[in-house]
């Protein structure tokens, strides 16, 4: 009887012990899965983020060397070029159907920091400040009593061909400018104040 008892409150002791053994395991792994989920979905530093979509190596910039700015419409990026050395590259945004980047070789003839749209903007009410038209054309929307038409921002612009040029904006994963081409901001500040008035613009 009493080796009955014993055995059965050693089955009871292995019993506890494994249920604790297991309850300990699987809280151990849910922290750890828990924890890298948490990292999976955390944002890249900026320093990383900068590198994979845009970077200029402004340390390697020279005044005596020419440089050009070679720019990919099918790929939607940009490389820049000193004496045939790539110092930098970024993702762009080229003109939308209807509205198509000319390709060719072109010169920067023109710089603007502040520059703003003469054509495209936004229509707002004048009261409300609300926006009601995002995307609006100045020579073809109608601008009723009570709304006002604001220019669209254009930092950094640098004017190569005509009214298209280079200029900060907002990038999508695909072309959606009137034309232009767009850039990220620190790249287009960057552009803007190394690059200088003649240099070449090749468009493919």
């Amino acid at each position: 009887m009493n080796n009955k008892i014993l055995k059965r409150e050693m089955l009871k002791k292995g019993i506890f012990s494994l249920t604790i053994l297991l309850l300990t395991a699987c809280t151990q792994n849910l922290n750890s899965h828990s924890h890298k989920d948490k990292n999976r979905y955390l944002p890249k530093t900026s320093k990383e983020s900068y590198h994979k979509l845009h970077y200029l190596d402004t340390s390697a910039l020279s005044k005596k060397k020419k440089r050009k700015i070679i720019i990919s419409l099918e790929n939607q990026k940009a490389i820049f070029i000193q004496e045939n050395q790539k110092i930098g590259f970024s993702m762009l945004n080229s003109g939308k159907k209807g509205f198509k980047t000319p390709k060719g070789v072109f010169k920067i003839y023109e710089k603007d920091k502040d520059h703003q749209s003469s054509i495209y903007g936004q229509i707002i009410d004048e009261k409300t400040q609300e926006i009601l038209n995002p995307d609006a054309n100045i020579q073809i929307d109608a601008i009723a009593k009570g709304h006002i038409f604001e220019n669209a921002d254009m930092p950094n612009f640098m004017r190569f061909h005509g009214a298209i040029g280079m200029h900060q904006g907002f990038i999508k994963k695909y072309p959606s400018s009137h034309g232009c081409i767009r850039l990220p901001k620190k790249i287009s500040k960057q552009l803007f104040e190394n690059f200088d008035l003649g240099t070449a613009v090749i468009v493919k």
